[in-house]
């Protein structure tokens, strides 16, 4: 069974390969921008070629900086608010280096449309990340239990998709689990409101 450790870095690990796409995608349109080179280069080195103890925190500390700056950001971005998104001072400092707002004016729409989903799944992956550090561990195994004991009756003919209810199902939840741990995910859920879409 997977456990919220897991989780959020299956979260994190994705995160940052998408951005590591990312970053070799505007190399590709920018391929004379030396900052963006060294920006990749330091953000390479950081992700994939520093000692493992480092580079495990240093995923999780890119992440984190991503959501501070442009996790407010989030719903702008499903919009395409070029106006409050494509702004140098939005972004993490690392991407700041590379002048993404003079980037935008240089490139067609095809491109801003590329970058734009590149954002957006940015922007999901670190979202998803906040909810799953969010959610306490004796919450999340709970979780997975029930899920894991409804796939298996539907596997068994025991139940299908039909027989789910949400409210029933929600009840359930709120029966098994314990309220000290609705509580803890409540309170964590309000203090990363800021960086929530």
């Amino acid at each position: 069974m997977a456990t919220n450790e897991n989780v959020i870095t299956t979260c994190v690990n994705a995160f940052i390969d998408y951005e590591l796409q990312f970053l070799n995608a505007l190399v590709e349109v920018f391929p004379e921008d030396t900052n963006l080179k060294a920006s990749k280069l330091e953000f390479t080195m950081a992700t994939q070629h520093a000692p493992e103890h480092l580079r495990e925190a240093k995923k999780e500390e890119l992440l984190q900086t991503w959501n501070k700056y442009m996790g407010p950001l989030a719903s702008a971005c499903q919009q395409k608010n070029a106006q409050a998104v494509i702004q140098t001072q939005n972004f993490p400092p690392y991407i700041q280096k590379i002048n993404i707002e003079q980037k935008w004016s240089e490139v067609d729409e095809e491109t801003r449309e590329v970058i734009w989903q590149y954002l957006n799944e940015l922007q999901k992956y670190s979202q998803m990340y906040l909810l799953y550090k969010a959610v306490p561990n004796n919450m999340m195994q709970k979780i997975q239990t029930m899920a894991m004991g409804m796939a298996e009756q539907m596997k068994n003919g025991e139940m299908n998709a039909s027989d789910l209810n949400i409210e029933s199902l929600s009840q359930r939840v709120t029966q098994e689990i314990d309220q000290s741990d609705i509580q803890d995910f409540a309170t964590n859920m309000m203090g990363n409101m800021d960086s929530v879409g």
